[in-house]
């Protein structure tokens, strides 16, 4: 079952709470994850409800700009959320995602960000997502196989 973008807020406005950067980077990747390994309207359905605001601006738009860049490879019709002004940074800003190897691979690959990112005003690399997502998938078969 895969968590749609409501829940994932959730979950990251909580990890936030706790000062727990790891998960709430888990949970941004996981919903990465999830609206990769999905098809279609199914991606749209996850992405559907507009969800409660994490507590940070910057997260916010990343969920935003997550949805819209997703959405977009399957030419899935955007939520109306997503365009709402307090889901896009005034100035461009990394996103702070957790772990050192995360952090490392963000960086590497900065000049490569997608275009709906660019427009919310948060970077992370294509590469970071599209890795995170194949990655993601992989463990799921290797799970389902036993």
């Amino acid at each position: 079952m895969r968590d749609d973008v409501v829940c994932v807020a959730s979950r990251i406005r909580e990890a936030l709470a706790a000062d727990d950067l790891d998960a709430a980077s888990a949970a941004f990747l996981s919903l990465n994850a999830d609206l990769a390994a999905e098809r279609g309207l199914v991606r749209g359905v996850l992405a559907i409800t507009e969800p409660e605001p994490t507590g940070s601006k910057t997260w916010d738009s990343a969920l935003a700009a997550l949805v819209a860049y997703r959405l977009a490879e399957e030419g899935v019709p955007l939520p109306p959320w997503v365009h709402g002004e307090d889901r896009r940074m005034a100035r461009a800003r990394a996103l702070p995602l957790g772990s050192p190897a995360i952090a490392a691979r963000r960086e590497s690959g900065i000049a490569d960000v997608p275009a709906e990112f660019v427009a919310h005003g948060v970077l992370v690399s294509r590469d970071l997502l599209d890795r995170a997502a194949s990655a993601a998938m992989a463990t799921g078969l290797e799970d389902e196989r036993g």
